[in-house]
């Protein structure tokens, strides 16, 4: 049976959970600093609404697949080592641990991923479990070194107006042909046996976590790009059922959790994604 999905294993009461709370506490402002950093889709859209861009700008996203599972540990540790640079430039409300302490935590970390499933034990010996707490930080560092250099290396590294990730998800407007944008993509999936990126490319839409960004009204009078709000396939909106045995609070919290998303990033009067919903 090919049933599409994977199954994450949750690592909120195993034994380095804890271990891996604190270290993601120093690790997240260090991801913060990154250029291409965006916290959620209000700041994707008030760096969008910040920027004016030329008719001939190309739209592209690009995702990495597997990300977590396929880092290495040495690459991991390597990449977090250079990271740790910005480390000391950081305030925080707690003492901080040396580089060299957190670097044993993450090799802690990634080399006790272990499970039983079907009576059988595992341990991962590549990358990071997706349900450690640390995972998304670890990963992010690891992959934002690996894309600068790909960049740098690419007929697009001068041209590059504007580039934005989520995680695995980026967004590039770019000034080149897209033939370039072939070329360049062709040799990042080269210079990693494991890491592979997939991309789309349009002169006037493209579809971008749940916005999708075109050349409109806006665009053309302001060269703001216009906005909508998107809504993927894969959403069913399937939440809890009420009689299900679970707290009040929770069905309370699916209201209180998206209603001011809403409001927050669909205001007429900041954006144009309202009149596009």
């Amino acid at each position: 049976m090919n049933v599409p999905g994977r199954p994450i294993i949750s690592q909120c009461i195993g034994p380095v959970e804890r271990l891996g709370r604190y270290l993601d506490y120093f690790l997240l402002p260090l991801v913060k600093t990154q250029k291409t950093y965006i916290a959620d889709t209000g700041d994707l859209i008030r760096n969008i609404e910040n920027c004016t861009f030329d008719n001939n700008v190309l739209l592209i996203t690009y995702d990495i697949t597997s990300l977590y599972t396929n880092l290495r540990f040495e690459e991991i540790t390597e990449t977090l080592q250079k990271a740790l640079d910005e480390h000391d430039k950081i305030e925080y409300s707690i003492t901080k641990p040396t580089k060299q302490f957190l670097i044993e935590i993450t090799k802690l970390i990634l080399s006790n991923n272990k499970f039983t499933f079907h009576g059988n034990s595992y341990r991962r010996i590549i990358g990071a479990s997706m349900g450690a707490t640390a995972s998304p930080e670890i990963c992010d560092i690891a992959i934002y070194n690996h894309i600068n250099s790909i960049l740098k290396n690419s007929p697009i590294s001068e041209k590059n107006i504007f580039h934005k990730r989520m995680k695995d998800d980026g967004l590039l407007m770019v000034k080149v042909k897209e033939s370039k944008i072939d070329f360049m993509f062709e040799n990042a999936n080269k210079q990693h046996d494991l890491l592979k990126f997939t991309y789309e490319c349009n002169k006037q839409s493209i579809k971008f976590l749940d916005l999708e960004i075109f050349k409109g009204e806006r665009f053309k009078n302001a060269g703001v790009l216009d906005l909508k709000c998107f809504i993927k396939k894969t959403e069913k909106f399937q939440y809890l059922h009420k009689n299900s045995n679970h707290p009040i609070s929770n069905f309370k919290s699916f209201i209180k959790g998206e209603t001011p998303t809403m409001i927050v990033n669909f205001k007429p009067e900041k954006n144009s994604l309202m009149k596009n919903c």
